[in-house]
């Protein structure tokens, strides 16, 4: 089985023994499981191996390099200011002052210290082991689970359905997110998945081909090659020969759509194509949006709502639903906006519930999207801050979200007969923006929350290769969120015992690491204006870091750790950092509530540096489970809600239950299962 799915099915707890059918040593295998990286083997134990224990260490990082401080942390207390200051310095005029960056460096001032005996308490990571008969199976019910989203898939999750597409010859039966149709077109060349695709996303089609074939964002000047003009004057063909041929959506964006029709020099081959092609070179006709805005500017929101669901649906109305409440006068106009606030589509339900539960208007506000799967955000400028017109009352809102919640479970409920749902998903945020996230061991949705057990601290950690500098950066925010930096540039004067930096690795092209330590409880003391610290990533040499190997994530040490750096027994997460720009959000502490609150996004920017950006717009990640969790979820879908689990048709836990096979569990780490069920 290849590598990409292995580590996939690895992150959701199941390993795949594709060594040995009947391995002679299984009993030392699970021994060294234990031993070596805490994890115990619920299911096939008889099917354990030496090479799954490395393969299990190699995910959870066993051979990670050395920080610039060794000792990390005990040595790095060790020491004054003053030397933490003059270690940096020396490391920084040879490496970029010599231009010396041959090997990972290490400090000068560093004292003996010493090790002990590992005796910290770890959480005991379950797993099971399957053939790899079984091992298929598993994987080709994830990768339909996952075709069945409306949401754009993240790159890692696409490259996981495109490659098992080809390799498992698995028939594309259906697939609503028009992204990921768009994709497995443009890479499989399945032009018949042109069928879950109307005749305006071909403008959608060219932007993405465009982007992911000749990695170019300017959709004004295309670069497309002959090979990807047949490909895309093919799909049109296919778009002309089906029935979702919606003619005046296309006439909305008639000047893209001439450009891009001489772009890849398209010839009807039919009489629809060509009368099409003729319409949308003649005469311009009068657009929806004119219409719309016409009675926008007579202050008549009624008849511009009409307008949008009698021609263009219900959908327009969600999509413009700020400005529609924004333009509102009296209090009907707002009751009649919110009446049509109609969609079957749950996900884009809780969407709009996540967006407007957390909605405020006062100050500068940051607006967020995604494009290419990389996090795009604006901030507003004074200018456009006194431009705007589109305020809405808290009142408004309230009503709205009532209406969203109300909707929401009247499309869900009974979908799932009787379910039994633990408390701790209450922590589990739901996976409805999930494009932007990179892959691996322990990752959970945005917004999800990881209590952190008394006694313990929080140990950030990341590790690179093929790039020189990548820096782990901490930015402080308070409730009102004022940002405070600690990072390279300040950690010199703010090592203490309840935030310490293991330094700045400047020389890792062949192996390089970071470290930061964080003591809730001292950092409250010492810092009591400071609510979250987020952690992050940048490249400082400007690659990117799909370009390099890196990886992120946390450990639960305790205070008192075995001096060991570097200890995957305690790894509670650990993913790759792989998106297509410079910055990477990765998690956020909560020194309040002491918890872990999940973020991993990439976002699309060329900063290289921590701190310069504002973060307020990350306030609907760190509140969301607040909002609705898959604990609320499953609540809603079930007919009834259980105690005992062997009265359910549905479990959703993390904990080990035994259950007869017609009972479908469901775990935190099953995004792919829990987007089904919300499609369904």
């Amino acid at each position: 089985m290849k590598e990409l799915y292995k580590i996939h099915l690895f992150d959701k707890h199941v390993l795949v023994n594709d060594y040995n059918p009947a391995p002679e040593h299984c009993f030392e295998a699970c021994f060294m499981f234990a031993s070596m990286l805490d994890v115990k083997i619920i299911n096939g134990k008889n099917l354990a191996t030496p090479e799954l224990v490395m393969f299990t260490g190699s995910r959870l990082g066993l051979n990670v390099p050395k920080p610039f401080y060794v000792g990390f942390p005990q040595s790095v207390k060790g020491l004054t200011k003053e030397e933490l200051l003059f270690d940096q310095l020396v490391s920084y005029y040879l490496t970029y002052g010599l231009d010396n960056f041959s090997e990972p460096r290490h400090s000068i001032m560093e004292k003996d210290f010493t090790r002990l005996a590992f005796k910290e308490k770890a959480v005991i990571k379950e797993f099971d082991i399957v053939d790899e008969k079984k091992a298929t199976e598993l994987l080709i019910e994830m990768v339909k689970n996952l075709l069945d989203s409306t949401r754009p898939l993240s790159n890692y999750q696409y490259q996981l359905v495109c490659s098992a597409i080809s390799d498992y010859d698995i028939e594309v039966t259906k697939c609503p997110c028009k992204d990921t149709a768009i994709r497995l077109m443009l890479d499989l060349g399945k032009v018949e998945l042109s069928k879950f695709l109307h005749l305006s996303d071909f403008i959608k089609t060219v932007e993405l081909a465009n982007y992911y074939l000749n990695s170019s964002i300017k959709t004004k000047k295309l670069n497309l090659k002959n090979k990807q003009r047949v490909l895309l004057s093919k799909i049109l063909d296919a778009l002309f020969e089906g029935e979702k041929i919606n003619e005046k959506d296309c006439l909305e964006k008639r000047q893209a759509w001439c450009g891009y029709l001489h772009h890849i020099h398209y010839k009807p081959k039919n009489p629809r194509a060509q009368k099409f092609v003729d319409t949308v070179r003649g005469k311009k006709d009068s657009s929806v949006y004119s219409e719309f805005q016409k009675f926008i500017d007579q202050k008549d929101v009624i008849s511009a709502v009409d307008v949008l669901v009698k021609r263009k649906g219900a959908v327009l109305v969600l999509r413009n639903l700020n400005y529609l409440l924004s333009q509102c006068q009296t209090e009907p106009q707002v009751n009649y906006v919110i009446k049509n606030v109609k969609t079957t589509n749950n996900l884009v339900l809780i969407q709009l519930l996540l967006r407007y539960a957390n909605y405020r208007e006062s100050g500068a506000r940051t607006f967020t999207f995604t494009r290419f799967n990389r996090l795009v955000t604006h901030r507003e400028t004074p200018e456009e801050i006194q431009k705007r017109t589109t305020a809405i009352p808290q009142s408004t809102v309230d009503k709205l979200v009532a209406v969203l919640k109300e909707n929401l479970k009247n499309n869900l409920y009974g979908k799932l007969g009787k379910v039994y749902v633990h408390k701790d998903m209450k922590n589990i945020a739901l996976p409805v923006q999930e494009n932007t996230s990179m892959g691996g061991f322990g990752i959970l949705p945005k917004g999800s929350v990881i209590p952190l057990p008394a006694g313990k601290k929080v140990r950030a950690f990341t590790y690179w290769e093929k790039v020189n500098d990548v820096d782990l950066s901490l930015i402080g925010v308070d409730d009102q969120f004022n940002q405070y930096e600690y990072s390279w540039r300040t950690m010199a004067y703010e090592t203490s015992d309840a935030m310490c930096y293991s330094g700045d690795e400047t020389s890792g092209y062949y192996g390089g690491s970071e470290y930061y330590d964080l003591d809730l409880v001292k950092l409250k003391k010492k810092k009591p204006n400071v609510r979250y610290y987020l952690l992050c990533n940048n490249v400082y040499t400007g690659k990117p870091f799909s370009s390099c190997v890196c990886r992120a994530g946390f450990m639960m040490r305790d205070k008192k750790d075995s001096g060991e750096v570097f200890e995957p027994r305690t790894v509670t997460s650990s993913y790759t950092v792989n998106c297509d720009s410079t910055f990477a959000y990765l998690f956020a502490v909560d020194v309040n509530k002491r918890r872990i609150i999940w973020l991993n996004m990439g976002k699309q920017s060329n900063t290289t540096i921590a701190g310069t950006t504002k973060v307020d717009f990350l306030i609907d990640y760190l509140n969301a489970t607040e909002v609705i969790n898959v604990h609320s979820l499953f609540t809603m879908l079930a007919t009834k809600v259980v105690k005992d689990p062997k009265q359910a048709d549905v479990i959703v836990t993390d904990e080990q239950i035994e259950v007869g096979d017609d009972v479908t569990v469901i775990r935190s780490y099953d995004t792919d299962k829990i987007l089904s069920i919300i499609n369904e």
